[in-house]
Formats: structure tokens, sequence, C-alpha cells
């Protein structure tokens, strides 16, 4: 049953109250409270979104606007301002330079990787010139684990079994080739507002 709630909690065939619970049931650590948050914080995200729209022909737009972002959600409002806050820092910025501010030069990104049957898994990438990082265990469940302090740009990588095989990232599409015959998973790090 735990696999079941595992591949609905990955699959999103879980709803966010059930993800909430499963998190509570199986973890009690760092990540356990990081998710639970990330959780709360989409289920807040989702209370600001309309579950009906009045009739159209009925309403200014003006009207609209104070309906949609106002009323329906105080939060709405302060997303709102804070949105445009970060429109105007970086239209106000040349177009041909994006300043990124400083909490942002240095982003930790965590790795995961489902191999319950392994005894050690690395991960290696561009970004350490594909010498290998050490990944660890999660107690029991079969996930391994790394964290990497990487700068915003675009890096390839993949994971490499005990036995020196190459696995790229099962839960990312996007992947080239490698001069090797192999593939390597591609990720963009901090590009995205």
């Amino acid at each position: 049953m735990k696999e079941y709630l595992i591949s609905q909690f990955l699959d999103n065939g879980l709803n966010l109250d059930e993800k909430e619970q499963f998190v509570e049931s199986v973890r009690h650590d760092e990540f356990h409270k990081e998710t639970i948050e990330l959780i709360q914080q989409e289920k807040l995200l989702r209370s600001c979104m309309v579950a009906e729209y009045p009739e159209p022909s009925k309403v200014t737009l003006g009207q609209r606007f104070r309906l949609f972002f106002f009323a329906y959600h105080p939060a709405c409002a302060g997303f709102t301002l804070a949105m445009l806050i970060i429109a105007a820092i970086f239209t106000s910025n040349s177009r041909d330079q994006v300043i990124m501010p400083a909490e942002y030069s240095n982003i930790q990104h965590r790795f995961v990787l489902y191999l319950p049957d392994a005894d050690s898994t690395s991960l290696v990438g561009n970004f350490s010139n594909w010498e290998p990082i050490p990944m660890q265990k999660v107690d029991d469940s079969g996930y391994w684990t790394t964290n990497v302090n990487l700068s915003p740009g675009e890096y390839r990588y993949s994971y490499l079994t005990e036995e020196g095989k190459k696995i790229a990232d099962p839960t990312i599409l996007d992947r080239e080739y490698d001069d090797f015959g192999g593939e390597n998973t591609v990720i963009s790090i901090g590009t995205a507002i």
C-alpha cells in the first residue's frame, strides 16, 4: 500500500489534504517540514483562484479586477503587489542585461533518485566537471538524494550506479545525447520567475 501511495503522490494522484497526511505519516525530518510548508503554500495559492465567474455582460472591467484579486482572498492582493514590484525591478534594467538579486547567485538544488536495490549512487554533471558527487540514502525508502549549490544557468547531469552505469533523471524529460552514446538530463536553474 505504501508503494501505491508513493506512486500516487509523485503522479499527483492525491489532493493536497491527502498529500499532507501522507507526508505526515511517512517522514519526520527537515525535508518533512519543507514539504508540508510547500503543500500549505499551494493550498493558499489555490484558494486565490475563482471557482465561478459572474455573468460577463453584467460586470464592468474594473469590477472584474476587484472581484478576482481582492474579494476572493486577501492573499491575492499581496501576491499581485509582489508580482508588480518584481516586474518593475526586472523591467527597469536594460533589455540586454538582467541583474539577478544576490540571493539568486547561488541556489541550492536537490537531486533525488529512486533506486531501491542500489548500495550506492552518485551524481555527475557539468557543474562538477563530471566528477562523481556521492548521494545519501534516505532511510529504507529506496530514495537517494544530494543537494548542490548552483548558479543560475543550464546544466547537464546523470546519475551513476555503483556498477558505473549512467542513468538520466527519469523525472525530467529534457535530455540530450552525449559523445559516448549515453543520455544526460538538461535543467535550467534560476532562469524563470
